[in-house]
């Protein structure tokens, strides 16, 4: 529990990193017991790419996150305290 909310606390900054300071930024977390990873990417096309394309290859499956997934995820909330 606690080791899940510090990964997606780290994922939160590097979002917050990326959109609040116009910056590209690849995070990846790599839990040592279970080899499950967790990665977030501003820009696919930029000098991450070629990192991407090893960690898709990559088991177990790597948890992907971009900008997009945390538009969607704070769209209901927003909706809620519109409400």
């Amino acid at each position: 529990q606690r080791r899940y909310q510090r990964g997606q606390t780290l994922l939160n900054k590097a979002y917050e990193m990326s959109d609040l300071c116009d910056a590209d930024v690849f995070l990846c977390i790599r839990f040592r017991d279970t080899g499950r990873m967790k990665i977030f990417y501003t820009d696919e096309t930029s000098i991450w790419s070629s990192c991407i394309l090893h960690l898709e290859s990559y088991y177990p499956i790597p948890d992907w996150k971009t900008p997009n997934d945390f538009h969607l995820e704070s769209s209901p909330k927003d909706n809620d305290a519109s409400s």
